[in-house]
C-alpha cells in the first residue's frame, strides 16, 4: 500500500495541473480508488496533504502562478486524497456577495462521506455554484 506520505506529496504536486484541466471532475462526485483506509487514517493523511501545500507554498518565489495556498488548492489536495483512499469527496465551489466592500467573495470546500474533511464552508454563507454548468463547459 501507497504510504500517507507520497499519497499526500502526489495530491499536492498533482493540484495545479488538475485544476488546470480537470477541476470540473472533481465537482461531481467521480471514481475512488479501492484502497479501504479508515476515516481517521484519511482524516490524517488530508492534513499532513495541507501542511505539504502550505510549506511548497514557498515556491511561488519561483513560479508565482503555479503554487498557490488557496481554498482551491487544498480542496482539490483534499479531494484528491480522500478520492486515491476510496472516499467519494466533491469539490464544491461557492459565491457570496460581501455588502462591506461590495465585491464577490468566493470560497471552495470539500464534501464527503464518513470523513471530517479539514476544508470546510464555514460560517459564511455561500451560494454553491452548480456542477453541471462547469461539466457542460468542458464537454
Amino acid at each position: 500500500m501507497i504510504s500517507r506520505w507520497s499519497l499526500a506529496l502526489r495530491s499536492v504536486l498533482r493540484a495545479p495541473t488538475v485544476i488546470e484541466h480537470q477541476l470540473p471532475h472533481l465537482l461531481v462526485l467521480g471514481d475512488v480508488g479501492s484502497r479501504g483506509a479508515s476515516p481517521v487514517e484519511a482524516e490524517h493523511t488530508v492534513r499532513l496533504a495541507h501542511r505539504m501545500l502550505s510549506g511548497l507554498g514557498r515556491l511561488r518565489r519561483i513560479n508565482v502562478n503555479h503554487w498557490r495556498v488557496t481554498c482551491l488548492y487544498r480542496s482539490v489536495s483534499e479531494c484528491l486524497v480522500l478520492r486515491e483512499l476510496g472516499y467519494p469527496a466533491r469539490v464544491l465551489i461557492g459565491a457570496r456577495a460581501d455588502e462591506q466592500s461590495g465585491s464577490i467573495a468566493a470560497h471552495a470546500w470539500v464534501e464527503c462521506d464518513g470523513v471530517t474533511c479539514a476544508s470546510t464552508r464555514g460560517e459564511e454563507q455561500y451560494e454553491i455554484l452548480s456542477a453541471s454548468s462547469a461539466m457542460t463547459a468542458v464537454q
